[in-house]
């Protein structure tokens, strides 16, 4: 998918959304961005999906999240998994990560770590700057996360939805060194995630 424009990816989104409102017969009106559908349920409960394919302010998104909440319309955010901008594992932003003694623990399992951006984790944790930042294990807890999926030679074309599961950094081998270290054993990682798929959503 690096060969896709941003608008391109943009438009599989909008294109895939729009053919399932067809089926359903949702009726799907322009949103205030480029990049974003609305539609009403049977409750005249006004949702706008917001559809992300590269990476821009968070800034931007905030401004958009608050302005529809003061009138009363929920947000909902798609993001591209392109692996480049979105869904980007750990290594590739940081091949040294892979001898990274303080995540030991999940040797064999580095390669799926997830290193989520500010948008990712900002949509993630439900629009809430502060708990983005000042989470636990406990705030992930039926969390998800929503990722439209284009067709490739071994997927096919739709919506995948993920849990979160914690990262966590094991600094024992510090202690072991110099026992005088006055730092905590474990440190939950506020930007590292595995990403588990929620099946038959």
């Amino acid at each position: 998918m690096s060969n896709l424009k941003p608008k391109e990816k943009l438009q599989l989104m909008i294109n895939f959304y729009e053919g399932i409102a067809k089926e359903k017969n949702i009726k799907l009106s322009k949103g205030n961005l480029k990049n974003s559908l609305r539609y009403e349920n049977i409750y005249n409960t006004t949702t706008e999906l917001v559809f992300l394919a590269k990476k821009s302010p968070l800034n931007e998104l905030i401004e958009v999240v608050s302005k529809n909440k003061r009138d009363s319309i929920n947000t909902q955010i798609r993001f591209f998994k392109d692996y480049e901008n979105f869904f980007v594992r750990m290594v590739q932003t940081n091949i040294s990560k892979r001898e990274n003694k303080s995540l030991k623990n999940y040797r064999g399992r580095i390669d799926k770590i997830i290193a989520l951006n500010n948008l990712e984790r900002f949509t993630l944790f439900g629009f809430d700057k502060f708990l983005m930042r000042n989470f636990n294990t406990k705030h992930l807890e039926n969390l998800k996360i929503f990722y439209y999926q284009p067709k490739t030679a071994r997927l096919n074309e739709g919506i995948r939805t993920f849990k979160p599961e914690p990262v966590i950094f094991d600094y024992t081998h510090k202690m072991n060194l110099n026992p005088r270290i006055k730092l905590n054993q474990e440190e939950l990682s506020k930007t590292y995630f595995f990403l588990e798929e929620i099946l038959n959503n």
